[in-house]
């Protein structure tokens, strides 16, 4: 009987510790360094929008940068985006809560304001613009980001 006990009190502990090390292991931390290379395609009407580009987090202790870097092709021309946030964030409950400090749109983004704002998020075309994005740990090698209940992106740790 005695072994009985010690055997279940055994597995009880290493099932504990398991479970406790994945759900430690798997929690996205306060500190958000990835990158991610995205494609979109948007459809209006009989017109075919692409983007193409790379965006980049370096987030620590509630402030960081974010960039974001692509070509737009719009009605059959072609546009550069060149973006780089400053933000401020919070993480509550696996959401990443984002804000713009400061917008610097750099040389060569020659993306018109009208397809700016039918196409990037708000912290991406003005100072306190702003997002709310799900984020969650995908094993150690990134994180899968949405704004919806449909993934995204993924993002590579870095």
């Amino acid at each position: 009987m005695n072994k009985i006990r010690l055997i279940s009190c055994i597995f009880l502990i290493i099932c504990a510790s398991f479970f406790s090390f994945r759900f430690r292991y798997y929690q996205v931390g306060s500190e958000i360094r990835c990158t991610s290379i995205i494609q979109y395609q948007f459809i209006y009407e009989n017109i075919v929008d692409t983007s193409s580009g790379s965006l980049l987090f370096m987030l620590s202790s509630d402030k960081g940068v974010i960039t974001y870097n692509a070509k737009v092709n719009s009605g059959g021309k072609q546009f550069i985006i060149n973006r780089e946030a400053d933000v401020e964030y919070s993480l509550k409950n696996d959401f990443l809560h984002i804000r713009t400090t400061k917008l610097i749109i750099r040389d060569g983004d020659n993306l018109p304001s009208d397809i700016a704002f039918k196409y990037l998020y708000g912290f991406l075309i003005r100072k306190d613009g702003w997002v709310s994005l799900k984020i969650d740990r995908e094993f150690s090698s990134g994180y899968v980001i949405s704004t919806s209940i449909t993934p995204q992106l993924y993002c590579n740790k870095l």
